[in-house]
């Protein structure tokens, strides 16, 4: 069933969608609602499925990764067969995004590894688990891709040349030094990009002000590109 939303939910989305770590007090200002109308929209946009969850963009170039994708096609395989095999490929530390396809592949996976060799034994080991599953794989390296703002909420309120919103490149890209709190915080945010700066700093056992210091640092450092929301 088709859900309906008004345009001032579009405005919400859109601005969820640029920095989803804005207050309900920032968002209501550039909306034009109360805090309280504000948090009750959200909360039934989520209800509702409308967004299904905040993430954070990384740039894994910057902290030395390369980022490697491959596609799946299966063949002779049960219901049961499959979700083991996605459950293998959600557990693996290195991975960052497991999703189903419809079209010629089935599954498409990102990972994220220090190098070629990473990649290769990760890679003979699924074979050696799964190989027999797979009618049909291809993979390749990410080299540079770009991100759009999902300007199409605003209908025809915002300029098609602003789409574009992050561009992010391997290869050659400058790397960061980040230490083991920063990796921490990055894996609890990557959770929920809009999770408040207290549940942060219980969950990593420190101060809400270290958290947000770190959170800026990251941002300004562009290892943390932005945090946006998941729409369906």
């Amino acid at each position: 069933m088709e859900t309906k939303i008004d345009l001032k939910d579009r405005k919400i989305l859109y601005q969820l969608d640029l920095d989803s770590r804005q207050s309900l007090t920032q968002i209501g200002k550039k909306v034009g609602l109360k805090k309280d109308v504000i948090s009750y929209r959200i909360k039934r946009m989520e209800e509702e499925g409308i967004i299904k969850n905040y993430w954070t963009l990384v740039d894994a170039y910057k902290l030395g990764y390369i980022v490697f994708r491959f596609y799946l096609t299966f063949q002779y395989v049960t219901p049961d067969v499959k979700n083991k095999i996605i459950e293998y490929l959600v557990k693996e530390k290195n991975t960052c995004v497991v999703y189903s396809i419809i079209g010629k592949y089935d599954l498409g996976v990102f990972l994220w590894l220090k190098d070629i060799n990473d990649f290769y034994q990760f890679w003979e080991k699924m074979l050696d688990n799964y190989g027999d599953y797979f009618a049909e794989k291809i993979f390749s390296l990410y080299v540079k891709w770009y991100t759009y703002r999902n300007s199409y909420l605003l209908l025809d309120e915002y300029k098609k040349s602003d789409r574009l919103a992050y561009e992010i490149t391997g290869g050659r890209a400058k790397t960061v030094e980040i230490d083991e709190f920063d990796y921490q915080l990055l894996n609890e945010i990557a959770e929920n990009a809009r999770a408040p700066l207290i549940d942060l700093a219980e969950r990593l056992d420190c101060s809400s002000q270290m958290v947000n210091y770190r959170l800026k640092n990251l941002i300004k450092k562009e290892v943390i590109q932005a945090f946006r929301p998941g729409i369906n």
